[in-house]
């Protein structure tokens, strides 16, 4: 991870500090058409203790565009 800044502590184990970073993520999801490969950034919270990873509705959204776009590929072939 790059470009990390601190933030609040984590909610799950209470001791942890919250780090937000960009994180490359690689993923299949299946679809009607077959799966579909997705290669994206997301910004990510991981808390430094317990290793807890969570992303916002930004991210989401990120991610859905991207497996919309594959999607779409498939449609063309």
């Amino acid at each position: 991870m790059d470009a990390s800044e601190d933030t609040d502590h984590c909610l799950f184990c209470k001791t942890g500090r919250i780090v937000k970073a960009d994180q490359v993520i690689a993923f299949k999801q299946h679809t009607k058409r077959g799966f579909v490969f997705c290669h994206v950034t997301v910004r990510t919270d991981t808390c430094e203790d317990c290793g807890l990873k969570s992303w916002d509705h930004d991210a989401e959204a990120i991610i859905e565009n991207a497996v919309r776009q594959e999607y779409e590929r498939l449609l063309e072939l």
